[in-house]
């Protein structure tokens, strides 16, 4: 075994002096960017705002292609697994067969919910006249009326029961029976007793026979 010599013992237990030495101060220097020029902007603009014209003239054209391939096109409809389906069939077209959906149709509903759907966006955008009110105080009373007659009941909060921003309109299912019972109750009618009335009314008493019970 070699022996460690006092030169490696004196490598072993070098301990290096470090003189730190603070920098200097270097004040912040302001770099300044060139940014685009006016005209640069406006520039930009115009282009965007070409460009959203190419996309609304293709757009409209793709639709004209799409509209002539599809026209006529339906979608059946099974009477127990789209029963929910065909309810609302009647209440969007009373008119039309409930037991398919037409391209037609589609396209409505789809148009009526962007349209609506619009509309509500557009709603949602500040008021800048309510917020001065708000900031000038006038109106916070009324806001943050907690004796309110939708504050003591739970309503005033809610944002589910507000018009703005809403895309669906809720259903009030108490109407909505109230119609399906009255077309059943029609149906009935037409269909079973109305035609036995008209056979055993004679004329003109039989005039009197309404078409709909309601």
């Amino acid at each position: 075994m070699s022996q460690i010599k006092q030169s490696d013992l004196d490598i072993l237990g070098y301990r290096p002096t470090i003189n730190f030495v603070e920098p200097a101060v270097v004040s912040d220097v302001l770099i300044k960017v060139a940014g685009p020029t006016f005209e640069e902007k406006q520039q930009e603009w115009k282009d965007l705002e070409r460009l959203s014209e190419a996309v609304r003239i293709l757009a409209e054209a793709f639709q004209a292609k799409v509209d002539k391939k599809v026209a006529g096109f339906k979608v059946g409809l099974d009477p127990k697994a789209d029963v929910h389906v065909m309810d609302s069939l009647r209440r969007r077209f009373p008119s039309a067969n409930p037991g398919e959906i037409t391209y037609e149709q589609y396209r409505e509903c789809r148009e009526a919910m962007r349209d609506h759907a619009d509309q509500a966006g557009r709603g949602v955008a500040p008021d800048l006249s309510k917020i001065k009110d708000i900031r000038s105080g006038s109106d916070v009373g009324d806001l943050f009326d907690s004796n309110s007659p939708a504050a003591l009941a739970g309503l005033a909060n809610r944002p589910d029961l507000q018009d703005i921003g809403r895309i669906v309109e809720p259903i009030d299912t108490e109407e909505f029976q109230n119609k399906m019972l009255c077309m059943l109750m029609n149906m009935l009618w037409k269909k079973f007793i109305k035609g036995i009335l008209d056979k055993t009314i004679p004329p003109p008493l039989n005039k009197l026979i309404p078409e709909e019970l309601c």
